[in-house]
């Protein structure tokens, strides 16, 4: 959520649900950029909620990263009513068809993946994008500008380009590195941690399409009371799977849930967000007290020798500070500067990292 203090009202009554607001770095002249700011955006949300607090004459600004024209978590959104049918098609031309009109194809990334053949119905262009990348083993994001961009994780998402450390003696910049400080909360569990997984898939009079995954030998150290090596079978029910997908659905579920899920949360004071960490990114994360190294790895950071983690940034929240531009894009296209208003925060920026993916939000940071 944005806040603002002292916005004419005027302004207040123009500012409607559905429109967007967009964040940059640096204060620019919004109205005269019109839609060419969104190249330039930190941030781009949907508005969902406005509230206007009079007694303090303020008014806050809250919503949804532009993933929701995409389709909601509550999985409302286009629906797709009509089947669409694929056969051995490429996994660009599944998922340019798949992007809603309320969004522009950006880069597509075939390379390293296979052919999709499936039907994907009643399901919002999420759901279908997301069952379409899971099978296949991609993943997408969607980007200010309101591109998607879809394919092999090394290709859609950075990594190694940004270190968290905990000492902030140990933060700065060498060559194509930058490293922040920021202490480190490390939680873990097995909730979710699975040894087997059924897909109960399409059915056809009395048989129902079924697909399998175990987990790989060594990977499960866990017993019960007894020494018996622990079973825990995740079953699926998916009636739109194929026979043909039913196994890769199966190990695409499996591989979510094979580890005991750490989720690192590093609050960085020092860390001035501008768009060089994105939700999705891999990044390096190395704090000895915390036990977050790996020997078996050697990053050369201002001639020290660091053995760092990798982990996936999977929530980033940052806060809008007065130096920032913040504009409002009504729902017929008019653009507002709301810069001067904006309340400034000094809040640190929170990272987190290494929770489970399935979920990520694409678009990009919550602010």
């Amino acid at each position: 959520s944005i806040t603002f203090a002292g916005l004419p009202q005027e302004i207040v009554d123009q500012l409607d649900e559905l429109g967007h607001v967009v964040v940059t770095k640096a204060h620019e002249d919004g109205p005269a950029l019109g839609d060419t700011l969104v190249t330039e955006a930190l941030y781009t949300g949907v508005v969902i909620y406005g509230t206007h607090e009079k007694d303090v004459d303020q008014f806050t600004l809250s919503g949804e990263g532009i993933e929701w024209w995409l389709g909601t978590p509550d999985k409302l959104g286009e629906v797709i009513e009509t089947p669409k049918t694929y056969s051995g098609n490429t996994f660009s031309s599944v998922i340019t068809d798949l992007i809603p009109g309320s969004l522009a194809v950006g880069t597509l990334t075939n390379t390293g993946l296979t052919t999709y053949t499936g039907t994907q119905q009643w399901q919002s262009p999420r759901e279908a994008i997301d069952y379409v990348c899971d099978t296949l083993g991609a993943t997408w994001r969607i980007n200010p500008d309101f591109t998607l961009d879809a394919g092999p994780q090394s290709a859609v998402f950075a990594s190694g380009r940004a270190v968290i450390v905990r000492r902030p003696d140990d933060a700065g910049e060498d060559m194509t590195l930058r490293a922040y400080p920021g202490p480190a909360e490390v939680a873990t569990d097995v909730e979710d941690f699975t040894t087997r997984v059924v897909v109960l898939g399409e059915v056809s009079e009395s048989t129902v399409v079924t697909g399998t995954w175990d987990i790989a030998s060594g990977k499960n150290p866990y017993k019960d009371f007894f020494g018996n090596p622990v079973k825990l079978t995740r079953l699926v029910s998916e009636s739109s799977t194929e026979g043909v997908n039913a196994n890769a659905r199966a190990e695409a579920i499996g591989e979510q849930y094979e580890n005991p899920q750490r989720a690192i949360t590093l609050d960085s004071i020092a860390y001035e967000f501008d768009g060089t960490i994105q939700v999705g990114d891999m990044v390096w994360i190395w704090d000895p007290d915390s036990g977050l190294t790996d020997d078996t790895n050697e990053v050369q950071f201002r001639g020290y020798r660091l053995n760092p983690i990798s982990e996936q940034v999977t929530t980033l929240t940052w806060p809008v500070t007065s130096e920032m531009g913040v504009y409002y894009r009504s729902r017929l296209g008019a653009w507002i500067d709301l810069s001067p208003w904006v309340v400034g925060s000094d809040d640190a920026t929170t990272i987190e990292v290494g929770k489970n993916t399935r979920e990520l939000a694409s678009s990009g940071a919550s602010v």
